[in-house]
């Protein structure tokens, strides 16, 4: 069983002040893991579901549901195919990054900055 959330990481501010946002699973009796969502926001845009007082919050919102649903997905696939346990954190995290990509797609970064 695999928990997945989306958080602002705030170990560390990007250059204009912003926070990435992460994507966190939990698989019981493995860890954590973390995968980039390539989204910053400030903290004040973020009231720890979604992002909120900005102009783009629909675009990045739906970009994170996107890629949060791709991850559930992929998890509920590896678990129903009884591979979940079988995969070190590390083939589990490739093998989501191979369905979901490293980073948002192109469109995605676009429709972000014709948002802001």
């Amino acid at each position: 069983m695999a928990k997945v959330n989306i958080y602002q990481d705030k170990r560390r501010a990007n250059q204009d002040g912003s926070f990435p946002l992460k994507i966190t699973i939990f698989i019981r009796q493995k860890g954590q893991l973390m995968i980039g969502t390539g989204i910053s926001v400030q903290e004040s845009e973020w009231n720890g579901q979604s992002v909120i007082q900005t102009p783009r919050k629909n675009t990045i919102n739906s970009i994170l549901k996107f890629r949060y649903n791709k991850i559930e997905d992929e998890l509920f696939k590896l678990e129903m195919d009884n591979k979940l346990q079988d995969l070190s954190l590390t083939q589990i995290k490739n093998n989501l990054l191979a369905t979901i990509g490293d980073t948002p797609p192109e469109s995605a970064s676009t429709l972000i900055q014709l948002a802001s």
